[in-house]
């Protein structure tokens, strides 16, 4: 799903997406394994079941406490 949803955004915006381009946020470790997948930069955010530590411990390229914190290249 998270391919098709980077593939339609490529399409709207009438240009492939570099993985720089396109961001994955999520709380679970699903959402950094989906982020994986679609070759796409992970971004955790510990606002669920799960703690900074734990999302961490999957390497996503970013790591947020709370969706409160600055968001990684902005």
């Amino acid at each position: 799903m998270t391919r098709l949803a980077i593939a339609k955004a490529a399409r709207l915006h009438g240009k492939d997406l570099a993985v720089q381009d396109v961001y994955v946020v999520g709380d679970t470790p699903l959402d950094v394994q989906a982020a994986r997948a679609a070759n796409a930069t992970a971004v955790a955010v510990a606002s669920g079941h799960y703690t900074a530590q734990a999302l961490k411990a999957l390497s996503p390229d970013h790591v947020l406490g709370s969706l409160l914190e600055p968001f990684p290249g902005l």
